[in-house]
C-alpha cells in the first residue's frame, strides 16, 4: 500500500520536470533577445526581467512537487540495503532542499553584475 503511494508521489517528479521545461521554453518568447547561447536559464527568471512573470507561473511547479517527490525517494529508499546508495539519496535531497530555498531567496537580479551580493549568493 505504502509503497503504491510512494510512486504516485514519484509522479510529481515527472511534473516537476515539465513545469521547468514550459518555462525554458516558453519564456524566451516574452523576453526580446534574450540569447540562449550566452544568457543563462536564471536571466528569464530575474528580477526585472521582461519574462519574470511568465517564468515565475510556468515554473511554480518545479520546486514544490520535486521536493516532494525527493522526499518520497528518502522514504523509499530508508529500506535499502546498501548504505552508499541512501547516502547518496539523502544528500541529492538536501541539495534540492538548499536549492529550492536559495534560489527563491536569492533571484537573480537582472542587468546588476555577477559580483552582485544578491547574485553571489544566487550562484553559491
Amino acid at each position: 500500500m505504502i509503497e503504491k503511494r510512494l510512486r504516485m508521489l514519484g509522479i510529481l517528479g515527472i511534473i516537476s520536470l515539465l513545469s521547468y521545461t514550459a518555462m525554458v521554453v516558453f519564456s524566451p518568447l516574452a523576453y526580446p533577445g534574450y540569447d540562449w547561447l550566452s544568457m543563462a536559464v536564471s536571466d528569464l527568471s530575474a528580477e526585472g526581467a521582461p519574462s519574470e512573470g511568465l517564468a515565475g507561473q510556468l515554473n511554480a511547479l518545479f520546486g514544490p512537487c520535486g521536493l516532494v517527490s525527493i522526499m518520497a525517494v528518502c522514504v523509499g529508499a530508508a529500506g535499502c540495503k546498501s548504505k552508499v546508495l541512501k547516502l547518496g539519496i539523502y544528500f541529492f535531497a538536501a541539495m534540492e532542499w538548499a536549492c529550492n530555498v536559495g534560489y527563491s531567496l536569492f533571484p537573480w537580479v537582472k542587468d546588476a553584475p555577477s559580483s552582485n551580493p544578491q547574485n553571489v549568493m544566487h550562484l553559491q
